[in-house]
């Protein structure tokens, strides 16, 4: 290993890694475009924060796993890249999920929902 990165600390490697995974996801959103997306610099930079973000959560719970520094930078981009994927479905699951758990918490179903908004 050359001596300068014997000299990183875990906060340059979080720093490295968030960056790798901003490059990857901002990579994903130039993919995007060339499958015909309009390009736009508002939705560009919110996609690569989004996936720095990701990045860097799934560099600490790796680090958190005992994994090296290193290996948690390839993890770090895979996050990036994926990243705002993964929060798109959840934002499109997540609430289904939870409306039928409280729905089942309650003993309700979708259509005494619906009547009690007709009755009202």
């Amino acid at each position: 290993m050359p001596d300068l990165l014997k000299n990183l600390t875990h906060t340059d490697y979080l720093l490295i890694s968030g960056g790798f995974a901003g490059t990857a996801g901002g990579v994903s959103y130039w993919l995007k475009t060339i499958e015909g997306k309009p390009f736009m610099w508002r939705e560009f930079f919110a996609h690569v924060l989004a996936s720095m973000i990701f990045g860097f959560i799934a560099f600490e719970f790796a680090s958190f796993e005992g994994i090296p520094d290193e290996f948690c930078g390839a993890i770090a981009g895979t996050a990036g890249w994926a990243g705002t994927r993964i929060a798109r479905i959840l934002e499109i699951v997540l609430p289904k999920i939870l409306n039928a758990l409280i729905l089942k918490y309650f003993g309700l179903s979708k259509k005494d929902l619906e009547q009690k908004e007709e009755d009202a």
